[in-house]
């Protein structure tokens, strides 16, 4: 828990003054994310992970200004005296001000209509950033190199094992490498600047209509499908990335499908990537939360249900690698709405 004294300080080097209320938003699992309110309007006030530099919040205002000129709701960052827009704090962690967007965010996906307006501002958000230069970006974060975590994985394996508790739990981690390796898609598909993290708690609503993109923190050039897969993996999901009993709906991904082609047509020769995308970006992030399982630091955990971030790492890997195999089963459906209701570009 942040000190309410400490949140004041930060903001008052945004010149944000007069603060009537400052309310934690749980959502997230990196930064620290508060709304904050002020006669002059409410504001989101963001401590950023350990990982985010300076750069970071750099990268995201020129993002933002970007959307903005290509007329796109986007939260506008707010500036210091001295004209960044951020502020470090003495444990050397990074602080941003951004106006608030008016909407609601979602943990999990209310229903189809959801993701087919999900899928739209996806695609209107890949569309804006075209014209964009990613040279302008210097964080040195890149997600989504997928080759480079299957290998960390791999090294890491006999210690990840050490942590294994039964023998499901053990074969649940070793069949991730090879499993992961058969559903690796090419990264030189369709690149274009992307979100990096368009996971369903991302994309900003309002009376069921989506509004825009927020945490602008991870763009960066990549294939559009390490995006589409991402949003597939958390819209598709019918429960938490925790729950154990996590399930692909058919219904969720027809819908987000149908709303990205309409802003964004995607090729019929993407069609085949496209199913798999999802699968692949699933199992990433499974080897992702394993390899935490040992550094033991990077992922937020519940400290309300679990005894320790390990022990919440474990049952997502485990949740993560289940629900890879249960979206395996639906990819020839997938790849038959993909074809057979011509949501994609001949």
């Amino acid at each position: 828990m942040i000190a309410e004294q400490k949140l004041t300080s930060i903001l008052e080097q945004f010149s944000i003054t007069g603060v009537t209320a400052i309310a934690p938003i749980a959502s997230g699992i990196i930064n620290n994310t508060y709304r904050v309110t002020t006669p002059d309007g409410q504001f989101i006030l963001q401590r950023l992970g350990a990982i985010f530099t300076a750069a970071t919040a750099v990268d995201s205002m020129r993002v933002a200004e970007h959307l903005v000129s290509q007329q796109l709701p986007t939260p506008i960052y707010q500036m210091t005296p001295a004209g960044v827009p951020y502020v470090i704090d003495e444990e050397s962690r990074v602080w941003r001000v951004m106006s608030a967007i008016e909407g609601e965010t979602f943990d999990t996906m209310p229903d189809a209509s959801y993701a087919r307006e999900a899928g739209r501002v996806l695609a209107t958000f890949h569309q804006a950033m075209k014209d964009f230069d990613p040279a302008g970006l210097n964080s040195p974060l890149r997600l989504h190199q997928t080759a480079n975590i299957l290998a960390a994985y791999r090294e890491r394996l006999p210690a990840i094992l050490a942590f294994a508790e039964s023998d499901a739990e053990r074969a649940c981690y070793e069949s991730i490498p090879a499993l992961l390796e058969s559903y690796m898609i090419d990264p030189s598909l369709d690149v274009t600047v992307v979100h990096g993290d368009p996971k369903i708690s991302n994309v900003m609503f309002k009376d069921g209509k989506a509004i825009c993109m927020i945490d602008l923190d991870t763009c960066m050039r990549h294939s559009s499908l390490v995006d589409i897969g991402d949003a597939l993996r958390s819209w598709c999901m019918r429960s938490a990335e925790d729950a154990m009993d996590a399930t692909f709906s058919l219904d969720v991904f027809r819908e987000a499908i149908r709303g990205y082609v309409s802003v964004r047509p995607l090729p019929h020769t993407l069609q085949e990537a496209i199913a798999k995308s999802g699968v692949m970006i699933t199992l990433e992030l499974a080897a992702r939360f394993a390899n935490d399982i040992v550094d033991d630091s990077y992922f937020g955990w519940n400290n309300a249900k679990f005894a320790s971030r390990r022990n919440h790492n474990r049952v997502r890997v485990q949740t993560l690698v289940a629900y890879a195999h249960d979206t395996i089963t639906h990819l020839t459906e997938m790849q038959n709405i993909l074809s057979d209701e011509s949501l994609v570009q001949q």
